[in-house]
């Protein structure tokens, strides 16, 4: 028995919706999560997916489980569209109990082996007028799809050179873990030096610009 909403002697009305007298849990060892999927997401998560999740009674301790389904019904708060996704996993030893917050990981992709680009490095373009860094585009010949609309995953990183010279190179990206995205194509390699933001002020000139913050592209 998980609740009881009443006490001995207590009254009872019912008048067009049955009163809830007690809340009885089938089975403690079997359980399931109800957690909140953002619809971009939901377009990857199946039925039998892997997820891993914490509890804050028991921080130190990461459980597990699988999606079991994927509520057609949609709930939408502040403009951010959502989905019951429920995840069933086991519970031998009894340590989760109803109504605890679960912060849950479902996996939407993997890859292994490939060059992985920083996501900072694809929300860079440097201090200058947008006349001049769409003439450094042209110059290296990088399409308006990857620094205007980018589709199909194409974007635009800035590789730092020898004396502080950046370039831009056009790449295409494709799954991401919210920091570091795979490499899919681009004329990049591991250890190269991707500017990420700028240490100081001014304008830049000519791929030329102030000192960058890097981080290298890597596996």
């Amino acid at each position: 028995m998980v609740a009881r909403n009443i006490t001995v002697g207590q009254s009872v009305a019912a008048s067009l919706q049955a009163p809830n007298v007690f809340t009885i849990a089938q089975d403690l060892k079997r359980m399931q999560v109800y957690t909140k999927t953002d619809e971009s997401d939901t377009g990857f998560i199946r039925a039998g997916t892997e997820a891993a999740f914490q509890v804050d009674a028991l921080p130190n301790e990461i459980f597990h489980g699988r999606v079991s389904a994927v509520r057609l019904n949609s709930y939408t708060v502040q403009n951010v569209v959502t989905y019951d996704t429920i995840i069933d996993f086991d519970n031998p030893d009894e340590k989760l109990l109803p109504g605890e917050t679960a912060y849950v990981t479902i996996p939407t992709g993997h890859f292994e082996d490939a060059l992985g680009v920083p996501n900072a490095a694809m929300t860079f373009a440097p201090p200058i007028p947008s006349a001049e860094l769409d003439a450094i585009y042209k110059q290296h010949h990088i399409p308006v799809t990857s620094y205007a609309s980018h589709v199909n995953g194409h974007q635009v990183v800035w590789r730092h050179l020898k004396d502080d010279h950046i370039e831009p190179v056009d790449i295409r990206v494709g799954i991401s873990d919210y920091t570091v995205s795979q490499l899919l194509e681009g004329d990049l390699k591991e250890g190269d030096q991707l500017v990420t933001g700028t240490a100081t002020g001014g304008a830049a000139s000519s791929g030329r610009g102030p000192l960058p913050g890097r981080a290298p592209a890597r596996r």
